[in-house]
């Protein structure tokens, strides 16, 4: 009983800290630092937070960039990374494959995750950006979450002036490919 308390805790405690994060982003008056990143080491900070899974899965990773340096928000560009390879990764099938791709472009960060999971049903793919919507209501408690990562991934692409396109086809996996313009430091 103590174990379903627990859990339970910790979903609503996942869906409040994801409703002030949309919160935040959507009000845009809150300043946010920005800084230059090593978007390797942040690829693999997310994907060490995936660890167990993909271990479990037997997913295997493939990374194609070089060691680009962005400027931007860490927490806000560390938040989109894991909602979108989270995604590939928890609604990939077993022994499947995620795709990471990031290079310049300009002025510009492309980024590009592919997976071999489940696929989007094309009924569902212009939903998939609303908040709470959930493709898979059964599966999607299964593999936790709150209904509203990728609802963040597109506020934070608005916010910093960036598209993002999803391409999915059901049972062979999904891409989505987000581009984001170089933000500015502040002088001091």
């Amino acid at each position: 009983m103590l174990l379903k308390i627990q859990n339970e805790v910790n979903s609503m405690s996942g869906l409040i800290n994801d409703i002030l994060l949309l919160s935040r982003i959507e009000s845009m008056d809150v300043e946010v630092d920005m800084m230059p990143m090593k978007m390797k080491s942040l690829v693999d900070e997310v994907l060490e937070s995936y660890e167990v899974e993909i271990l479990e899965y037997d997913i295997t990773i493939h990374k194609d960039f070089d060691d680009m340096i962005y400027i931007g928000n860490h927490q806000q560009i560390y938040t989109l990374l894991n909602n979108v390879i989270g995604n590939a990764i928890k609604y990939n099938k077993e022994h499947g494959h995620v795709y990471i791709n990031i290079e310049e472009q300009g002025q510009a960060m492309k980024v590009v995750v592919r997976d071999t999971g489940i696929g989007i049903p094309l009924a569902d793919q212009a939903r998939v950006f609303e908040r709470f919507y959930r493709v898979d209501k059964g599966r999607s408690k299964a593999r936790g979450g709150t209904g509203l990562g990728l609802a963040i991934v597109k506020h934070t692409i608005s916010l910093y002036k960036g598209t993002i396109r999803l391409n999915s086809e059901l049972d062979k996996g999904t891409t989505i490919e987000m581009t984001l313009p170089q933000q500015t430091l502040k002088q001091a």
